[in-house]
């Protein structure tokens, strides 16, 4: 779906993540780090974004500076270059 280096915007249907008090991604933008797939075959992405806040993290390092989080690739858009 997505690659590495794509910028992405968190989607408003991202705070139905499991477990996840993610309200704060809302329309934020990041740029994908990693990518993954787990047993479900879900694509999940290591999103790396340009502010702070504590609940972001270093996606068990594949964002560099703790500035990540895993999003699943359902609640993600791809915002193009301009």
């Amino acid at each position: 779906m997505f690659k590495i280096g794509d910028r992405v915007k968190a989607l408003p249907s991202i705070t139905q993540q499991d477990g996840c008090d993610s309200q704060f991604l809302i329309n934020k933008i990041g740029i994908i780090q990693f990518e993954s797939q787990d047993d479900r075959g879900v694509n999940w992405y290591a999103v790396s974004f340009d502010f702070d806040d504590d609940r972001l993290h270093g996606c068990t390092g594949f964002t560099p500076h703790l500035d990540g989080w895993w999003c699943d690739g359902d609640y993600l858009s791809l915002v193009p270059e301009s």
